[in-house]
């Protein structure tokens, strides 16, 4: 779902992120890889960026019983009153453009 989200929103996807900071304005991340031998070195300088991180790749926050907050319920938006459906036209390529 987020790799559509971020699709559909033209944005950039950091996923299962280890390591996360923020420099100068860039985004900076550790992406495991290859069963997570390999750390790939991620940033990205764009606005809104989605980000997902692995589970217990960080410490969990410390509960602050001096906060407090009401809970107000939201009834979910419906999306199905207001869908349409989208299709596109594909154009068949030239013989020309294919390559093998």
């Amino acid at each position: 779902m987020i790799a559509a989200a971020a699709a559909d929103a033209k944005r950039c996807l950091v996923d299962d992120v280890t390591e996360i900071s923020v420099e100068n304005g860039t985004l900076k991340s550790v992406h495991p890889v290859y069963a997570g031998k390999v750390l790939s070195d991620v940033s990205t300088e764009q606005r809104l960026t989605l980000v997902t991180v692995r589970s217990r790749a960080f410490a969990a926050p410390t509960p602050d019983t001096s906060k407090s907050g009401d809970v107000i319920l939201l009834r979910p938006y419906d999306r199905r009153s207001n869908w349409r459906p989208r299709s596109r036209a594909l154009k068949k390529p030239d013989a020309a453009q294919l390559s093998f």
